[in-house]
């Protein structure tokens, strides 16, 4: 294992790498997780987390099959979004590029991320949300953003400018903006990438209900 952090007094960034999935789950930013690693082989297991004032934003990548399961943390809203081209499965169904996976309880995750797998899981307080939502015009409540995991089809352009501002937030901190050395900035860069998430999962047509399977229940 291997841990480092930057901070300033309003925003911090840690670092992990582990090649133990169980200590690799433990370090969850907020979560309950349970992870298994499903093919032989030393583990590479790295994590960029992104602690903010009203999101946590991880950026995983694994060198071997895991089955990720685990529960949000209270009170917050939940995002997958891949940044790789491969195909993976979530609660038993494809989940590929160009979507975006809502999970939040009562089934919580339950991913299977392929050898190779980068993503970020996207982590928001619900009242946070629900303000942005406010100020976009966008019709959502706590009972939209609640019940069972959804799975959202973008646009490829959709898609590719929400993967920017994951990046972007990652590098904005890492060079120490002065963007992020106020709370109000901090609000701004945040505000954009939940009102991308937010304009996504309220379009219509554009979701799928995922019904998790016996052993997931």
């Amino acid at each position: 294992m291997s841990k480092h952090d930057s901070a300033d007094p309003l925003v911090r960034i840690a670092e992990v790498r582990f090649s133990d999935v169980e200590q690799y789950a433990q370090v969850g930013g907020g979560w309950n997780l349970d992870y298994v690693q499903l093919e032989p082989g030393k583990l590479d297991a790295r994590s960029k987390i992104y602690y903010g004032r009203n999101a946590s934003i991880k950026h995983v990548t694994y060198n071997r099959k895991i089955h990720q399961r685990g529960e949000a943390p209270g009170e917050m809203v939940s995002f997958g979004i891949l940044d790789d081209p491969l195909v993976h499965r979530a609660y038993n169904a494809p989940l590929m590029r160009g979507s975006v996976l809502r999970f939040n309880t009562p089934s919580g995750m339950d991913v299977v991320a392929e050898s190779g797998f980068t993503g970020f899981p996207v982590t928001f307080t619900e009242s946070f949300l629900l303000e942005v939502a406010d100020q976009i015009g966008v019709s959502v409540s706590p009972n939209d953003l609640a019940g069972e995991p959804r799975l959202y089809k973008c646009s490829p352009q959709e898609f590719a400018l929400l993967r920017h501002d994951l990046h972007n937030i990652f590098n904005e901190a890492e060079n120490h903006s002065k963007l992020l050395h106020s709370s109000n900035g901090i609000d701004d860069v945040e505000f954009v990438i939940a009102a991308k998430l937010l304009s996504i999962i309220t379009k219509p047509r554009r979701h799928n209900f995922i019904k998790p399977d016996t052993s997931t229940r």
